[in-house]
């Protein structure tokens, strides 16, 4: 998702005669995998045994995250346009692992004491912008993250 114009007018000082050419210039606002994503997430707290289709879902989506860091650094040697991207891709490709991770342990019991702390720590990162874009996935794997039980 694209930062919002106020956001990035202090990031880069855009004004009204900006160009629009840039990859945040063709970004979804509101992009499609966001409510899907959350409704995955939801269906799978609410009985995280029997959804295993959820969750097979949610894992291929994140799987598919994991190469693309590389993918867009690649393009943007080439594309100066896609150098936009390559901050976005880096921390997508955490949010993957972030999500990875939430889905073993919903599946394991309780996580160890430390590690939903350090789970939402790296999702209040990746919830900030990313260069001039925003993750749109972050909402779901939090959701992810807190149905995880903590030790007793």
């Amino acid at each position: 998702m694209p930062v919002t114009f106020g956001q990035r007018v202090r990031l880069e000082g855009t004004t009204q005669l900006t160009p629009l050419t840039r990859l945040v210039d063709a970004d979804r606002p509101d992009p499609w995998a966001r409510p899907q994503l959350e409704r995955l997430a939801d269906l799978l707290i609410a009985d995280p045994g029997r959804r295993t289709t959820e969750a097979r879902q949610l894992r291929t989506m994140f799987t598919g995250w994991v190469p693309l860091a590389a993918q867009i650094s690649a393009l943007a040697d080439s594309l100066p346009l896609a150098r936009d991207g390559v901050p976005a891709a880096q921390a997508l490709a955490g949010l993957a692992a972030v999500g990875l991770d939430a889905l073993d342990r919903l599946g394991r019991g309780a996580a160890p004491g430390a590690w939903k702390p350090a789970a939402l720590a790296s999702l209040d990162s990746l919830a900030r912008p990313q260069g001039l874009l925003r993750l749109a996935g972050v909402d779901a794997v939090r959701k992810l993250v807190e149905a995880v039980p903590s030790p007793p």
